[in-house]
């Protein structure tokens, strides 16, 4: 199944892709925010040397930043055009020492996607996965994704929820829709913010943490 992404992104946006997120990661740096706030939340939750599906993985830059941190990392996209720039980048910052397992990076869809064995610690899914979902998979995809966990694993997304921090042409995916499906899939909110590096929420973006087990969505923080 094409994402909505592969319909609204050329092979010109492809090729951009990775200059257009460096000059992001630099104003985010300029800021003071981290250039690697996602593996960064995940280290900080999941279990250290875990298991990390990255849903969603485009070029690899956040499958390649948990490779060196420790963490076995499969990277699972729909668009052949990413996944070849993921395979070719081997994107080894300089300070951490180099992977000694590489991502293994996966041609699939994620409302179809099996690992296998339900054991994974951690599914990620940055980068506006969710909203850039083909339109009706949403329930589909989320079931899929927590279907990967072990129990009391964690799914963490985020994803903008205004025009100014989707792609050009992405539609909004109402938070709403989202809680049904995260509901659906029996999963329990854990955390939600407004950045990666765990500002509060605001309404223009959102981070969350979501468990397959554990406290109860009354329970869940704000």
């Amino acid at each position: 199944m094409t994402s909505r992404w592969q319909h609204l992104s050329s092979d010109e946006t492809v090729r951009d892709y990775d200059h257009v997120v460096a000059q992001r990661l630099a104003e985010v740096r300029q800021a003071g925010g981290s250039a690697h706030a996602e593996a960064d939340l995940v280290a900080s939750l999941g279990s250290e040397g875990g298991t990390v599906l990255d849903a969603g993985c485009g070029t690899g830059r956040v499958a390649w930043r948990l490779a060196q941190m420790g963490y076995a990392v499969t990277g699972v996209d729909s668009d052949a055009r990413m996944l070849s720039r993921a395979r070719a980048a081997q994107v080894v910052d300089t300070d951490l020492p180099a992977p000694t397992r590489e991502p293994v990076f996966v041609e699939a869809d994620l409302t179809s996607y099996r690992e296998g064995t339900a054991d994974i610690d951690v599914v990620i899914a940055a980068g506006n996965v969710v909203p850039l979902l083909a339109p009706g998979t949403l329930t589909d995809a989320v079931r899929a994704l927590s279907s990967q966990l072990r129990p009391g694993g964690l799914l963490i997304w985020g994803f903008g929820l205004h025009e100014h921090s989707l792609p050009s042409g992405c539609p909004i995916t109402p938070i709403e829709e989202v809680e049904v499906a995260v509901e659906a899939a029996g999963l329990h909110r854990l955390h939600r913010w407004g950045t990666w590096d765990r500002e509060p929420f605001s309404g223009g973006y959102v981070v969350e943490v979501h468990a397959r087990s554990g406290p109860s969505a009354a329970d869940a923080h704000p």
